[in-house]
């Protein structure tokens, strides 16, 4: 208006210098005098106006503008301290320096669960040895001896023996009645046993001898059982057989006819033995024995060079072998205690990775229902196991594990439920160090708008003040419509628009 106000005023002078109309010139002056007038009237407005905004703006620029050189300043320093090290250091450069330095925080990085587990075990180690000295000082008041798991194990066992006596002589002494009457039944039952092992002996045809002991009793009883057995066996079995076995009375008095002959001197008629044979025959087993006898000599010939080579290898190569074999137990020895230290440390990981996820699981167990809580989800409970496995309890008192409860929650709550396990993870693992970014995918699109808005303030009061938040999204008419209701909420939330790359708010 101004620059309009002063072309017309420029404009009526130079019509009423060229001598134009006079109508003209008026019109000219006074609408450029109003133009003027109303743009020197904006001028002054716009200069006072925003002032105080105006002010701040410019301080808060003054202060970013200090710190940006602070924080320039400290670089510099920074790379100057860097560049120092690593020519102390001998490197080549701080780049070279930096890229060793997170190699070396990589590397702890990744051996924190063995370094824990090497903690745990210098822990363990301690208890160990505590143990033991409250063992060797229990050993020392039970009488001595070595620590051993062994010697524990026998003190042990004799101390639970010797209280297990105790209470049993407590228990005797409170029923010392019932033991009298016991001890009658038994003497009772002892003396009907004495007469009939009395009644036992006087029909064996012993006699009982106090002095001696039942035992020796018992034993001539079972001499006098064992001999009468034998009497029946002789009588019943031995003698029939051999009364079979003897020859017909004719064939004896041949023999003893015989006999007579011979004490006489006289020929004896002796039965005929077999054919006899001939000389070629004798000529044969004889050639054919030699022939036997020489392939003997041969074989042990042959067995003895055989066994010479052996004997000579055995000795050539004892030694050696020897040598390999204790070579084998070493490493044998070398297995085995690595055996022993794998299966340490393997029990030690498990027993460690067991506790964090009981630590995970107490967490997640208070922390997930807490959240969904203020989604507005209906689920009424989430529990976690060791296994870091979960179950999730509905309205109806129903249990349902997590595929079951995949099939039946419909897909918001689903999500919903997948949001608030991935919010309490985060910040379980953001505590004591660096807060974790969370990045979403999209993850209200199957949630109503009082959920999407319940979540969201969630998200922005509880988590945007430690965590960075990048949510993408297609929906982007869905989320101004939501921020609109809360203004103040949504005053310090940044869209960016991906197709253009533009800072909207």
């Amino acid at each position: 208006m101004l620059a309009f106000g002063i072309a017309g005023l420029i404009g009526g002078i130079a019509v009423g210098a060229l001598r134009g109309q006079p109508m003209w010139t008026i019109m000219l002056f006074a609408i450029s005098g109003g133009l003027l007038l109303a743009g020197i009237v904006l001028m002054a407005s716009g200069s006072r106006a925003r002032e105080t905004e105006r002010a701040e703006s410019l301080k808060r620029l003054t202060d970013a503008q200090g710190r940006l050189n602070q924080l320039r300043m400290q670089r510099a320093e920074t790379e100057a301290g860097l560049a120092e090290i690593a020519k102390r250091m001998r490197y080549r450069g701080q780049v070279d320096l930096l890229r060793e330095w997170n190699e070396y925080a990589r590397m702890l990085d990744e051996s924190s669960p063995a370094v824990r587990a090497q903690d745990r075990l210098l822990v363990l180690e301690a208890e160990r040895r505590e143990t033991i000295e409250k063992a060797r000082a229990l050993l020392d008041r039970a009488g001595g001896g070595a620590p051993e798991p062994a010697n524990l194990e026998q003190v042990a066992a004799g101390a639970r023996k010797v209280q297990g006596i105790r209470q049993r002589m407590t228990e005797l002494e409170r029923s010392s009645g019932w033991i009298d009457d016991e001890k009658r039944v038994v003497e009772a039952q002892a003396a009907g046993f004495k007469e009939r092992a009395l009644r036992i002996l006087q029909t064996a045809g012993l006699s009982y001898d106090p002095d001696r002991s039942w035992a020796e009793h018992a034993k001539d009883l079972v001499e006098r059982m064992r001999g009468r057995t034998r009497l029946t066996t002789i009588r019943d079995e031995l003698l029939p057989r051999t009364e079979k076995r003897l020859l017909p009375k004719e064939e004896v008095t041949d023999l003893q006819r015989q006999l007579a002959s011979l004490e006489a001197d006289g020929p004896v008629d002796k039965p005929a033995k077999g054919p006899k044979r001939t000389a070629a025959e004798v000529e044969a087993e004889s050639r054919r024995a030699r022939e036997t006898l020489e392939k003997a000599q041969k074989r042990r010939a042959d067995l003895r060079v055989e066994v010479e080579e052996v004997w000579r290898r055995y000795h050539a190569e004892h030694p050696e072998r020897l040598a390999h074999r204790e070579r084998i137990e070493q490493a044998l020895a070398r297995a085995r205690r690595f055996k022993h230290a794998v299966e340490l440390a393997s029990r030690t990981i498990e027993t460690v990775a067991t506790e964090t996820h009981k630590k995970w699981a107490d967490y997640l167990n208070d922390r997930v229902g807490e959240l969904l809580g203020h989604v507005g989800t209906k689920i009424e409970q989430v529990r976690f196991g060791d296994d870091l496995d979960f179950s999730i309890k509905v309205p109806d008192d129903q249990q349902l594990a997590r595929g079951r409860a995949d099939a039946q929650l419909s897909a918001g709550a689903r999500d919903q439920l997948y949001l608030a396990v991935r919010c309490a993870i985060s910040e379980f693992l953001s505590r004591g160090r660096s807060r974790m970014p969370l990045l979403l995918d999209d993850v209200f699109v199957t949630s109503d708008d009082d959920r999407t808005r319940a979540a969201m303030k969630l998200l922005i009061e509880q988590y945007a003040k430690e965590h960075q938040i990048i949510l993408l999204t297609c929906h982007r008419v869905r989320f101004e419509a939501i921020a609109k209701l809360e203004p103040a909420l949504w005053s310090h939330v940044q869209v960016v628009d991906g197709r253009s790359s533009s800072l909207i708010r």
